[in-house]
């Protein structure tokens, strides 16, 4: 689990050459506030990747991630803006309680919200849900 529990992590930058960041790589990061993704071939952002990293605000994801995957960033409660270009689905709680979360821009493509996806984001006062979307599962939006 890589970086997982670190207090004094303040930044990171993933270099274009890393192909995957495994599941709960930096979770419960609780300074973590700053991470550059320079990778284009990363394809998801993995379960509980970002779990818990209270201090992170923003977070841009390259073009060539689709999928943030079940509890990825869930409980980051600094997290203000989320955006991914590609994404067109997100997991089940994936973005749960990040209470600061006023801004989400994702693919006009994006078709499916899981579970929970962005219960408690009690800061989020609008969402575009494009043509594209089939399904928007069960307390999405609850909270």
């Amino acid at each position: 689990m890589a970086f997982s529990g670190s207090q004094s992590l303040e930044s990171i930058v993933i270099p274009a050459s890393v192909t995957t960041i495994g599941a709960g790589a930096f979770m419960t990061c609780t300074s973590l506030r700053s991470v550059t993704l320079q990778s284009n071939a990363l394809k998801t952002i993995q379960l509980r990747t970002f779990h818990y990293c209270v201090a992170l605000v923003n977070i841009s994801l390259p073009a060539s991630v689709t999928y943030v995957a079940k509890e990825a960033f869930y409980q980051c409660r600094s997290l203000q803006s989320v955006i991914g270009p590609s994404v067109d689905r997100v997991g089940h709680s994936a973005f749960r309680e990040c209470s600061a979360l006023t801004d989400v821009q994702f693919s006009p493509a994006f078709s499916r919200f899981a579970n929970y996806a962005f219960a408690d984001c009690t800061s989020l006062r609008e969402f575009h849900i494009s043509d594209s979307v089939t399904s928007v599962n069960y307390r999405c939006f609850y909270g």
